[in-house]
């Protein structure tokens, strides 16, 4: 609705208008406080359909509604952490290394008002020269974060931008989100929290390696699809365009 507006969804286009400028007023303040947000790299979607014909597509990683509900759900985790400290009910804040101790952080390298800018109003569908200088610039620009950790007390989250973080809003897909649910509303109802520090430490070191160990293997899934792809589609007398961002000498 935001990218193909009719007369007809007028009243719902003003709604969602309003929220997403609410929604770009937050991605403004969290690259203020060192977010890295990118909304333009692809990836490619891989499907395998059961005739053994391989699909690759690329996936879009940049639009409206992926922007206002990534930001909600960034909201809704903020306030669930301040609520939690707050109150004192015990909960996994996830924060970084040298936000610890509930300091506001260090921002390094703060982006420009024209940066962030440029990543507010980032076109949907880019063509591809401007694909390719999203993608270039996004790698130059990217800072891993170092020291991902879960804490006991709301800390600063340098990746995120924000001072206090928990994981709360995919209970369904994700088993800790589900443990804070349960902290939270057991100090809502002023029962006693049903998990101790140590269960959920116990737990969720238990979650994190499956969570590791899974990725791992989705990612060695898609490579192989990926190069079987490749092996069957590539011809070796025709040349192909790639854009190189990095290279090894494994």
């Amino acid at each position: 609705i935001l990218a193909n507006i009719t007369s007809a969804e007028q009243v719902t286009y003003e709604s969602l208008k309003r929220l997403m400028a609410l929604a770009n007023t937050r991605l403004r303040y969290r690259m203020k406080n060192g977010a890295f947000v990118s909304y333009s790299t692809p990836k490619p979607e891989i499907k395998v359909k059961a005739n053994g014909i391989i699909e690759v597509a690329r996936s879009k990683e940049t639009s409206y509604s992926r922007r206002m509900i990534q930001e909600c759900m960034i909201i809704a985790n903020e306030v669930s952490a301040k609520f939690a400290s707050e109150r004192g009910i015990l909960i996994p804040f996830r924060a970084t290394m040298g936000g610890l101790g509930g300091g506001s952080g260090v921002i390094v390298d703060q982006p420009s008002d024209e940066d962030i800018e440029n990543t507010i109003n980032m076109i949907t569908n880019p063509t591809e020269s401007q694909l390719v200088a999203q993608i270039i610039n996004n790698h130059e620009s990217y800072k891993p974060v170092f020291g991902a950790c879960v804490t006991q007390t709301a800390s600063w989250h340098n990746g995120i931008g924000v001072s206090a973080y928990t994981q709360a809003t995919s209970p369904i897909r994700r088993y800790s989100d589900l443990l804070v649910h349960y902290q939270l509303k057991a100090g809502i109802r002023g029962d006693a929290p049903p998990l101790s520090w140590e269960d959920m430490e116990q737990l969720l070191a238990n979650l994190e390696s499956t969570s590791k160990l899974v990725g791992s293997l989705q990612r060695k899934s898609e490579r192989f699809w990926l190069f079987k792809y490749f092996q069957e589609n590539m011809k070796q007398d025709k040349q192909y365009k790639a854009l190189v961002l990095e290279t090894k000498t494994d």
